[in-house]
C-alpha cells in the first residue's frame, strides 16, 4: 500500500503544527469526533494517540479525520518530532486501512 502524504502546516501557537495526512485517519471503533490527550490525559485506548505522545519532545496531540496536530515541549526539535510523526502516522494509519481492507 502506497505511504499517506503528510504536510504541515504552522499555527497561531509556535509550539503546535498541523499534520495534514492525504488519507482519513480511521476512527477508534465505537468513537467519533475529535481525540484530543495531554498531560495527565490517559491515550492507552488510543494506539495513534499512545505513539504520538511517545515521541519525544511531543506533549499533547488533537486526532481528527484527516489531520493531526502535536504540540511540542518548548524548545524541543521540530524537524526529529517531524520525523517521529511521519513514521507513526504512515505506520499506523497504513496499518489499520491494510487490515480495514482484508478484513
Amino acid at each position: 500500500m502506497k505511504h499517506p502524504s503528510i504536510t504541515y502546516q504552522q499555527t497561531p501557537n509556535p509550539d503546535a503544527i498541523k499534520c495534514v495526512v492525504g488519507v482519513p485517519i480511521p476512527p477508534l471503533p465505537g468513537r467519533s469526533g475529535p481525540r484530543s490527550y495531554g498531560p495527565g490525559s490517559d491515550a492507552s485506548g488510543d494506539p495513534l494517540a499512545a505513539a504520538l505522545l511517545g515521541i519525544d519532545g511531543v506533549t499533547q496531540v488533537l486526532i481528527l479525520d484527516g489531520w493531526v496536530t502535536v504540540n511540542r515541549r518548548p524548545g524541543a526539535d521540530w524537524r526529529s518530532i517531524k520525523r517521529g510523526v511521519e513514521s507513526v502516522l504512515r505506520g499506523q494509519v497504513v496499518q489499520k486501512m491494510s487490515a480495514d481492507e482484508s478484513g
